[in-house]
């Protein structure tokens, strides 16, 4: 019987030791800095590749030595090894631009990300629209704990109970304090603190935490492959469209 590892899984154990090591030695030259950064991303790539649920990347993480890295730092160290010949190209294009050859040393996957999209944003964006701004919609912005607070007195206002008249008024004060309809108060609820404003049974409650985690797992894919947390949330918003239409 042929009992041979396959190539790829030697391959990934290869990349994980490889991150591990890294991790241990970041302590080099900017540009050594860089490269084990690199690696620590590539090697947190396969984890991600393995496990797409927060929950079991997590213990991944853990059980490979990685967990004293904070999540956002990993996130950027794996959208470093991703985009590490865009990152790469781009540094040189703005060594070339100084006169005197130096640009400052960034080390840190956070920075550098946060430096290259700010020179992406800065060179596709067209003079005449560099200072567009658009007005918004007044709106509330709520804490967790005053959304379930809130969700109660609108549930009683809902009601048609005993004090639901007097409920209906504290919902349509408290909207009218923030420059909102009372419509708009009840959605902004309805998303700060869910199982509160819908009171879901037991069986919902996991389902919909099994659903949340999906979610959650397919925002840190997408943000690993280089979309901003804004543009995951317009993907997002633009499904939840398409089920308000019925699609």
């Amino acid at each position: 019987m042929n009992t041979a590892v396959p190539a790829v899984v030697n391959l990934d154990s290869h990349r994980i030791t490889r991150g591990q090591l890294a991790w241990s030695r970041i302590k080099a030259t900017a540009a050594e800095q860089r490269e084990l950064w690199r690696q620590v991303g590539a090697a947190l790539l396969v984890g991600r590749k393995l496990y797409r649920s927060p929950k079991m990347f997590g213990q991944w993480v853990e059980f490979n030595g990685f967990k004293d890295i904070d999540v956002n730092t990993r996130t950027d160290a794996m959208w470093l090894a991703s985009f590490w010949n865009e990152v790469e190209r781009v540094r040189l294009e703005v060594q070339l631009l100084h006169s005197d050859g130096e640009v400052k040393a960034l080390t840190h996957p956070k920075n550098i990300r946060q430096h290259f999209i700010e020179y992406v944003r800065k060179v596709a964006t067209p003079p005449e629209l560099a200072d567009l701004t658009i007005t918004e919609k007044p709106t509330v912005t709520l804490d967790q704990r005053s959304a379930e607070k809130l969700a109660k007195v609108i549930n009683r206002a809902n009601s048609g109970d005993e004090g639901s008249e007097t409920a209906k008024r504290h919902v349509e004060s408290i909207a009218k304090r923030h420059g909102v309809s009372s419509e708009v108060l009840r959605e902004v609820v309805s998303h700060a603190a869910p199982h509160t404003y819908f009171q879901f049974s037991p069986a919902q409650v996991e389902s919909l935490q099994e659903f949340k985690g999906d979610l959650l797992g397919a925002y840190q894919d997408m943000i690993v492959e280089g979309f901003t947390a804004e543009q995951v949330i317009a993907i997002y918003m633009n499904v939840v469209e398409d089920i308000k239409r019925g699609i």
